[in-house]
């Protein structure tokens, strides 16, 4: 790798020829794509590791990274996005305004679908005392949603 990185380096210093230049490019990019395939299963056990941790830091967890030799190398930042809500596949939106009447308005948004409000999760627990056969319509026709948590890399050296 460190050979094809100095010839990187050269090229980028130089007027190579067009298949040069093509060619240390085709390279690099197949290099590219074998760090990116070996990246994703390192980004899943932090992802997992970060779970963890996040119960003490809600919303991120930084990791401080360091060498096998323990020379520190930066900061690996795991950001959990907030939890979305969004209507369940094949959910009947005229048995939901049905069941819901006037009270429809109050969980689903209409945009040019209908989508949960933001704080449906609250309005259910709030309203499940009285209606709570409504309560089970609603829920069973949304589903939740856990995003992907970001991972970043910062190794504290400038960049260019």
């Amino acid at each position: 790798m460190s050979s094809l990185l100095e010839r990187v380096h050269r090229v980028l210093s130089e007027e190579p020829s067009d298949e040069i230049l093509a060619g240390v490019s085709l390279e690099l990019a197949e290099q590219i794509r074998e760090l990116e395939d070996l990246m994703e299963p390192l980004k899943g056990r932090i992802r997992e590791r970060a779970r963890r941790l996040l119960k003490e830091n809600p919303g991120s967890v930084k990791m401080p990274g360091v060498s096998e030799d323990g020379v520190p190398l930066g900061v690996v930042t795991v950001t959990f996005p907030a939890r979305e809500v969004k209507l369940a596949k094949g959910a009947d939106i005229d048995k939901l305004r049905e069941v819901l009447g006037v009270l429809f308005e109050d969980f689903f948004d209409r945009v040019i679908k209908y989508t949960p409000k933001k704080d449906l999760p609250e309005r259910v627990r709030i309203a499940s005392g009285d209606r709570k056969t409504e309560m089970e319509v609603v829920l069973s026709a949304v589903e939740y949603i856990d995003s992907t948590p970001r991972v970043g890399f910062s190794t504290g050296k400038k960049e260019e």
